[in-house]
């Protein structure tokens, strides 16, 4: 892999970082019923919940309001907020964000820009992931249900879709401005997202998992045929051609910035006219000392996505 020449040819951003340098270059929330310690097909078929995220507003809460909507996936119950903006703008988009088990604080950064620019913004809770998880560490959860043989990510592309047919049935969108947002995790399951829908117009994720046996959960499971069809690499035919924001710091151990990186790599060569941007920050985007990564490539994100929304109404 001759990363000098990608980086040529590449649709990169550096934030003021050498790339050749590098080695390869939560809202309220119910308690679950009937969740055993470790999931199960019965425990996920009778839980409900209301949405993880907690989209608080940085500020005064104004007139932003709540919807609670139900979404039946194979005679499951999973509830999605949709969050109205204190002040709809004329042609509002919706930003559906994929942003983790609390929702708080700085991985909400997109939404709080979305609600300030007069945008909606829905969400909804992980399978196996926070509450739904049993408040397992990380994604231990998510790796007993995979290994358990439950293909997790089959309910995320349906549960996406659900919550996408509610925003069109509603009205909410003029022009079929509807995003993705994800960090981490939230970023694997926006590209599932968006690789199983057409209506999807862009996704940003910011230090996403790309290729899961790089996580430590899943490190036993690399032959499983449910983790093979969902690494971010098997879904480049669906995504090619598509606008995809990256945002990731030079350093992530935790999902491994060289798989993010290899990613963007195959995207990029698998697209004619609408490679995949990367926004590469100096720091750790998953550890303590990423808060530079991280914020800058939430600010990043919403800044793309919103031009990309501008341009969409536009016509």
């Amino acid at each position: 892999f001759d990363i000098e020449r990608w980086i040529a040819g590449a649709n990169v951003s550096t934030f003021d970082q050498d790339l050749t340098s590098h080695p390869i270059v939560k809202r309220r929330v119910t308690k679950p019923r009937n969740l055993a310690p470790e999931p199960s097909v019965a425990s996920r078929a009778t839980f409900s919940t209301e949405s993880y995220v907690q989209l608080q507003p940085m500020g005064n809460r104004g007139m932003q309001s709540d919807r609670i909507v139900e979404l039946n996936i194979d005679n499951l119950v999973i509830e999605a907020v949709i969050r109205k903006p204190a002040r709809v703008c004329l042609k509002p988009a919706v930003v559906i964000a994929m942003a983790g088990a609390a929702g708080i604080g700085v991985p909400c950064l997109v939404s709080q820009i979305f609600l300030a620019a007069g945008h909606y913004v829905a969400a909804f809770d992980m399978p196996f992931h926070g509450a739904r998880g049993g408040q397992m560490p990380g994604l231990e959860a998510m790796a007993r249900a995979v290994s358990a043989g439950t293909d997790v990510y089959r309910e995320i592309r349906e549960t996406g879709r659900a919550l996408i047919d509610t925003i069109v049935e509603d009205e909410l969108v003029e022009d079929g401005a509807i995003v993705l947002h994800g960090n981490s995790r939230g970023g694997h399951a926006a590209l599932h997202i968006m690789a199983g829908d057409e209506r999807v117009l862009a996704t940003a994720i910011s230090a996403p998992v790309t290729h899961l046996p790089a996580v430590e959960e899943f490190s036993e499971l690399a032959e499983s045929v449910i983790i093979q069809g969902a690494n971010a690499n098997a879904l480049i035919p669906s995504l090619a051609d598509r606008p995809v924001f990256i945002a990731i710091g030079n350093t992530d151990p935790r999902i491994g910035e060289d798989r993010c990186l290899d990613f963007h790599a195959r995207l990029a060569a698998a697209s004619s006219h609408t490679p995949p941007f990367l926004f590469c920050a100096p720091g750790n985007s998953h550890g303590d000392d990423g808060r530079v990564p991280a914020d800058t490539g939430y600010q990043a994100a919403a800044g793309w996505l919103l031009q990309l929304v501008a341009q969409k109404v536009k016509g």
